[in-house]
């Protein structure tokens, strides 16, 4: 049987075209797939990155908005107008702005000078030699009145006219701190760290102030009580202040409370 290769040819080209243009439909189909899924997922990411954005400055203006309440906050703590309400006393470790640094180092370069021979040789007879007597101002407590009086005291001559200002200070405090009974210059042996050897203490209505043990037992005295008994010095009361801003310590403060006594410059 006889081949036409000439048609045989001819039928296989065409079915080689179809077949060629089939092919490159599919391609193109897949390559518009491909291409609209790329649109949508970059449209997916466009439309998170706007979301991120408004969060980002819904966060940023929060976070302005909570430093804009702290610093107003701030401003009003500095600024607070003053209320009209009584206000408690300042702490005693306040500031006090009458106090006068300047002269309580002259003073107490003063001392160091004046108890140079003390210092290099102790003993009672070079100590008294640096004392003197005082007489300042008091109040007294008779029949539950206030009456004034005067009381004299010992102390170092280098600090005599502090103390003579403390004490017309307490007498014209609003508390009128009655006084009982001071003590100043005491010679007391070998303790040498004594601040009434030299006349750099007082101490104030002893049996009402008591000095404490670390456990709490009292040593010397009877109770204090301040709130209670008009002797026993109130804690930034007028006796407290008026000692304090001329470099005076309180005994307060001392490991083994002391509340009858005050020393210039201790601790």
């Amino acid at each position: 049987m006889p081949v036409n290769l000439e048609k045989m040819s001819e039928k296989t080209g065409k079915n080689s075209v179809g077949n060629l243009w089939k092919y490159k439909r599919n391609f193109i189909l897949i390559m518009l797939g491909i291409i609209s899924l790329a649109n949508i997922s970059m449209s997916e990411s466009v439309q998170k990155s706007k979301e991120n954005s408004k969060n980002i400055e819904a966060q940023s203006k929060n976070n302005q908005d909570e430093e804009d309440l702290y610093s107003y906050n701030l401003i009003r703590s500095v600024f607070k107008p003053k209320s009209k309400e009584p206000q408690p006393d300042a702490s005693p470790d306040d500031n006090d702005r009458s106090i006068d640094v300047g002269h309580q180092e002259r003073l107490q370069n003063k001392i160091r000078e004046e108890l140079a021979d003390y210092f290099a040789s102790p003993s009672k007879e070079e100590a008294e030699r640096h004392m003197v007597w005082v007489e300042v101002p008091v109040w007294r407590l008779q029949d539950g009145k206030k009456v004034s009086d005067t009381e004299r005291i010992q102390v170092l001559n280098v600090l005599a006219s502090d103390v003579k200002e403390i004490f017309r200070e307490i007498y014209n405090g609003h508390e009128k701190f009655p006084i009982k009974r001071l003590i100043g210059y005491t010679w007391r042996g070998g303790n040498l760290r004594s601040f009434h050897n030299t006349g750099r203490a007082i101490d104030i209505n002893p049996e009402e102030n008591p000095q404490m043990d670390i456990d709490g037992r009292v040593l010397v005295g009877k109770k204090w009580d301040p709130h209670g008994n008009p002797y026993s010095i109130k804690p930034n009361g007028d006796v407290v202040k008026a000692f304090r801003k001329r470099g005076w310590v309180w005994g307060e403060k001392f490991r083994k409370k002391d509340y009858m006594h005050f020393g210039f410059k201790e601790m």
